[in-house]
Protein backbone atom coordinates (compact mmCIF):
# COMPACT_ATOMS: atom_id res chain seq x y z
CA UNK A 1 0.00 0.00 0.00
CA UNK A 2 1.00 3.30 -0.96
CA UNK A 3 1.75 6.32 1.53
CA UNK A 4 0.60 8.78 -1.29
CA UNK A 5 -3.09 7.26 -0.98
CA UNK A 6 -6.08 9.66 0.31
CA UNK A 7 -7.77 8.86 3.18
CA UNK A 8 -10.17 11.39 2.55
CA UNK A 9 -7.97 14.39 2.25
CA UNK A 10 -5.30 12.06 5.03
CA UNK A 11 -1.67 12.44 4.36
CA UNK A 12 -1.85 14.24 1.44
CA UNK A 13 1.45 15.39 1.35
CA UNK A 14 3.34 11.87 1.98
CA UNK A 15 6.41 11.36 0.65
CA UNK A 16 6.02 9.54 -2.63
CA UNK A 17 7.37 6.30 -3.34
CA UNK A 18 7.40 5.81 0.45
CA UNK A 19 5.72 2.31 1.04
CA UNK A 20 3.25 2.22 3.81
CA UNK A 21 3.84 -0.06 6.55
CA UNK A 22 7.64 0.18 6.40
CA UNK A 23 9.15 -0.24 9.86
CA UNK A 24 12.56 1.87 10.73
CA UNK A 25 14.81 1.90 13.59
CA UNK A 26 16.68 4.67 15.62
CA UNK A 27 19.40 3.36 13.19
CA UNK A 28 18.76 4.83 10.19
CA UNK A 29 19.79 8.66 9.78
CA UNK A 30 17.53 10.13 7.51
CA UNK A 31 18.38 14.23 6.96
CA UNK A 32 15.23 16.53 7.72
CA UNK A 33 13.97 18.78 4.89
CA UNK A 34 14.35 22.33 5.46
CA UNK A 35 10.74 23.01 6.06
CA UNK A 36 10.75 19.86 8.89
CA UNK A 37 12.99 22.12 10.56
CA UNK A 38 11.01 25.12 10.02
CA UNK A 39 8.50 23.65 11.79
CA UNK A 40 10.13 22.13 14.33
CA UNK A 41 11.29 25.76 15.60
CA UNK A 42 7.88 27.12 15.22
CA UNK A 43 5.74 23.83 17.03
CA UNK A 44 8.60 24.55 19.85
CA UNK A 45 8.20 28.11 20.10
CA UNK A 46 4.23 26.98 21.11
CA UNK A 47 5.30 23.86 23.53
CA UNK A 48 6.78 27.24 25.47
CA UNK A 49 3.75 28.76 25.48
CA UNK A 50 0.69 27.29 28.10
CA UNK A 51 -1.44 27.17 24.97
CA UNK A 52 -0.57 24.17 22.71
CA UNK A 53 -1.77 20.71 22.23
CA UNK A 54 1.47 18.31 23.36
CA UNK A 55 1.62 20.39 26.69
CA UNK A 56 -2.56 19.44 27.47
CA UNK A 57 -2.06 15.73 26.65
CA UNK A 58 0.95 14.91 28.38
CA UNK A 59 -0.46 16.55 31.45
CA UNK A 60 -3.82 14.50 30.94
CA UNK A 61 -1.80 11.38 30.69
CA UNK A 62 0.93 12.00 33.80
CA UNK A 63 -2.38 12.36 35.80
CA UNK A 64 -2.85 8.63 34.92
CA UNK A 65 0.19 7.65 36.75
CA UNK A 66 0.37 5.26 34.60
CA UNK A 67 3.54 2.64 34.71
CA UNK A 68 6.79 4.41 33.28
CA UNK A 69 7.52 0.64 31.41
CA UNK A 70 4.23 1.17 29.60
CA UNK A 71 4.76 0.51 25.83
CA UNK A 72 3.40 3.65 24.28
CA UNK A 73 2.35 4.37 20.43
CA UNK A 74 2.83 8.14 19.60
CA UNK A 75 -0.12 8.96 16.94
CA UNK A 76 1.00 10.65 14.40
CA UNK A 77 3.94 11.35 15.93
CA UNK A 78 5.46 13.78 13.33
CA UNK A 79 8.69 15.50 14.69
CA UNK A 80 8.63 14.08 18.17
CA UNK A 81 7.20 17.29 20.47
CA UNK A 82 5.04 14.66 22.46
CA UNK A 83 7.97 12.04 22.53
CA UNK A 84 10.18 14.81 23.97
CA UNK A 85 7.52 15.54 27.04
CA UNK A 86 7.52 12.06 27.89
CA UNK A 87 10.59 11.45 27.99
CA UNK A 88 11.36 13.83 30.21
CA UNK A 89 9.11 12.67 32.85
CA UNK A 90 10.88 9.33 32.53
CA UNK A 91 8.75 7.16 29.42
CA UNK A 92 11.08 6.52 27.17
CA UNK A 93 9.60 3.23 26.11
CA UNK A 94 7.92 5.25 22.59
CA UNK A 95 7.31 4.20 19.33
CA UNK A 96 5.85 6.22 16.31
CA UNK A 97 3.57 6.22 13.74
CA UNK A 98 2.97 8.79 10.93
CA UNK A 99 1.79 8.92 6.99
CA UNK A 100 5.16 10.56 6.62
CA UNK A 101 8.64 9.40 7.05
CA UNK A 102 9.63 13.16 6.27
CA UNK A 103 8.14 14.25 9.32
CA UNK A 104 9.39 11.82 11.19
CA UNK A 105 12.83 12.38 10.33
CA UNK A 106 13.81 14.64 12.76
CA UNK A 107 12.60 12.51 15.77
CA UNK A 108 14.47 10.03 14.20
CA UNK A 109 18.01 12.09 14.32
CA UNK A 110 17.03 13.17 18.35
CA UNK A 111 16.59 9.53 19.06
CA UNK A 112 12.96 9.55 20.43
CA UNK A 113 11.71 6.22 19.73
CA UNK A 114 12.19 2.42 19.40
CA UNK A 115 10.79 1.86 16.22
CA UNK A 116 8.90 4.08 13.83
CA UNK A 117 6.04 3.23 11.36
CA UNK A 118 5.24 4.85 8.24
CA UNK A 119 1.84 4.16 8.22
CA UNK A 120 -1.59 5.72 6.99
CA UNK A 121 -4.61 4.92 9.50
CA UNK A 122 -7.31 4.24 9.27
CA UNK A 123 -10.73 1.29 9.04
CA UNK A 124 -9.78 0.56 5.30
CA UNK A 125 -6.05 0.63 6.39
CA UNK A 126 -4.31 -1.63 8.46
CA UNK A 127 -1.06 -0.56 10.21
CA UNK A 128 1.33 -2.93 10.17
CA UNK A 129 1.47 -3.75 13.83
CA UNK A 130 0.67 -6.92 15.75
CA UNK A 131 -2.87 -6.87 17.75
CA UNK A 132 -2.72 -6.48 21.60
CA UNK A 133 0.47 -4.68 21.07
CA UNK A 134 0.35 -1.36 22.85
CA UNK A 135 -0.56 -0.48 26.63
CA UNK A 136 -0.91 2.90 25.52
CA UNK A 137 -1.83 5.30 22.51
CA UNK A 138 -1.81 9.19 22.62
CA UNK A 139 -2.34 11.27 20.01
CA UNK A 140 -1.90 15.18 20.14
CA UNK A 141 -4.11 16.77 17.48
CA UNK A 142 -4.40 13.48 15.52
CA UNK A 143 -7.72 14.14 15.13
CA UNK A 144 -9.10 16.90 12.67
CA UNK A 145 -10.20 17.54 8.75
CA UNK A 146 -7.81 16.33 6.66
CA UNK A 147 -5.83 13.67 9.33
CA UNK A 148 -7.48 11.11 11.32
CA UNK A 149 -11.36 10.83 11.89
CA UNK A 150 -13.56 7.98 13.41
CA UNK A 151 -13.18 5.14 10.98
CA UNK A 152 -9.44 4.95 12.50
CA UNK A 153 -10.81 3.98 15.62
CA UNK A 154 -11.08 0.17 14.74
CA UNK A 155 -7.77 -0.33 13.75
CA UNK A 156 -5.95 1.69 16.91
CA UNK A 157 -8.08 -0.54 18.87
CA UNK A 158 -7.08 -3.09 17.59
CA UNK A 159 -3.16 -2.60 17.97
CA UNK A 160 -4.21 -1.70 21.96
CA UNK A 161 -3.37 -4.33 24.63
CA UNK A 162 -7.18 -5.16 26.19
CA UNK A 163 -6.97 -2.67 29.26
CA UNK A 164 -4.93 -0.62 27.62
CA UNK A 165 -5.57 3.24 27.30
CA UNK A 166 -6.40 5.07 24.20
CA UNK A 167 -6.02 9.17 24.50
CA UNK A 168 -5.90 11.92 22.20
CA UNK A 169 -6.60 15.83 22.08
CA UNK A 170 -8.28 17.78 19.70
CA UNK A 171 -10.27 20.97 19.14
CA UNK A 172 -13.75 21.38 20.11
CA UNK A 173 -15.13 22.99 16.79
CA UNK A 174 -14.58 20.42 14.09
CA UNK A 175 -18.34 19.34 14.02
CA UNK A 176 -19.67 22.52 12.81
CA UNK A 177 -16.93 23.01 10.14
CA UNK A 178 -16.47 19.19 9.09
CA UNK A 179 -19.29 17.05 8.69
CA UNK A 180 -16.92 14.11 9.55
CA UNK A 181 -16.86 15.50 12.59
CA UNK A 182 -20.26 15.92 13.11
CA UNK A 183 -21.40 12.56 14.52
CA UNK A 184 -17.82 12.41 15.92
CA UNK A 185 -19.15 11.61 19.51
CA UNK A 186 -22.03 9.75 18.96
CA UNK A 187 -19.19 7.34 17.25
CA UNK A 188 -17.15 7.08 19.85
CA UNK A 189 -20.53 6.65 22.51
CA UNK A 190 -21.42 3.52 20.23
CA UNK A 191 -18.32 1.29 21.00
CA UNK A 192 -19.04 2.52 24.09
CA UNK A 193 -22.53 0.62 24.20
CA UNK A 194 -21.15 -1.93 22.19
CA UNK A 195 -18.49 -3.05 24.95
CA UNK A 196 -15.87 -2.20 22.80
CA UNK A 197 -14.19 0.29 25.36
CA UNK A 198 -14.98 2.57 28.52
CA UNK A 199 -14.14 6.50 29.02
CA UNK A 200 -11.01 5.59 31.58
CA UNK A 201 -12.08 9.01 32.74
CA UNK A 202 -14.43 11.65 31.95
CA UNK A 203 -13.82 14.13 28.80
CA UNK A 204 -11.31 17.05 29.78
CA UNK A 205 -12.44 20.49 28.53
CA UNK A 206 -9.07 22.61 27.74
CA UNK A 207 -9.76 26.65 28.07
CA UNK A 208 -7.96 27.76 25.96
CA UNK A 209 -6.09 24.98 23.79
CA UNK A 210 -4.71 26.48 20.94
CA UNK A 211 -5.33 29.57 18.61
CA UNK A 212 -7.84 31.06 20.75
CA UNK A 213 -10.12 27.76 20.89
CA UNK A 214 -11.11 25.07 23.47
CA UNK A 215 -10.21 22.07 23.21
CA UNK A 216 -10.94 18.36 24.76
CA UNK A 217 -8.59 15.65 25.92
CA UNK A 218 -10.43 12.39 25.41
CA UNK A 219 -9.35 9.13 27.75
CA UNK A 220 -10.72 5.88 26.68
CA UNK A 221 -9.99 2.29 27.76
CA UNK A 222 -10.33 -1.09 25.61
CA UNK A 223 -11.94 -3.44 27.35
Amino acid sequence: MSSTASLDGSYEDSMPGEESGQVFTNKDKDEPLKWIEKFETEMVDLVDSNCTEPKHIVKTFLELKLDRESRILDVLAGTGLVAELLRSHGYVNIDAIDGRKDMLALSNKKQLYKNFYVSLLGCQYTAPIQSDTYDVLIASGAFAPGQLHSDAFCDLIRITKPGGIIMWSMRTDYGPISPRFANFDAHIEDLVTNGVWRHYVPRKTIKPYVHGSEGYVYTMQRI
